[in-house]
Formats: C-alpha cells, structure tokens, sequence
C-alpha cells in the first residue's frame, strides 16, 4: 500500500490518499468529500499527473504510484481522461478563433 496525505486547497484540512493493486485492480482511495462519495477528485488526478503541490508526505511515492498503476485499467482511463481533456482544450481554441472569424464577418 501507498499512503499520501495532501492539503486541502480550500482548507488546512489534510487528505489521505491510499493506493494498492491486486492483479489488474487498482483501488485509489481518498478521504476528501468527493473521494468519500467515489468521485474522481483532484487530489487523485494530481499524484497521477505527478503534482506534488500539495503533497505532505514523501514525493518518492508519486514514482511508486506511477509504477503501481502501470498496465492496469486505471491507467489506461487515466490516459483517456488526459488525450479528452488536451481535445478539448484544442476544441475551445478552434471555437474562440471560429467566433473571431464570425464577428469579423458581422462587422
């Protein structure tokens, strides 16, 4: 088992997170409100993404929980999560600049 603790960014509340595998399972656990309910929070999608901002426990462990979720199912929506939301973003681009265009027609 991996165990962090976070602070809260609205709060000096401190978050713990907990990480073990068994097989291709992993389960990512977090006490923060969104965490307790069995959303995704961002506490999780931060150390998956390596963010140690908040982090207060050792950082090493990041690396250990990059290792633990590697070639599970975890890290594969994690990827999809990440490729949607750069698509995303590409896509608000091409609207801004759509919208532009459109205003200087209008004009």
């Amino acid at each position: 088992m991996i165990r962090f603790e976070v602070l809260s960014s609205s709060s000096n509340e401190v978050y713990v997170l907990e990480a073990t595998r068994a097989g291709d399972r992993v389960r990512f656990t977090c006490t923060c409100p969104a965490g307790e309910i069995g959303q995704v929070c961002k506490h999780r999608l931060s150390l998956l993404n390596g963010d140690i901002t908040r982090l207060m426990s050792d950082t090493a462990e990041v690396e250990r929980l990059r290792d633990l979720v590697r070639g599970s199912k975890v890290e594969k929506h994690f990827q999809e999560l990440e490729n949607l939301k750069s698509e995303l973003e590409r896509l608000k681009r091409l609207e801004a600049a759509a919208k532009k265009a459109l205003a200087r027609e209008m004009a």
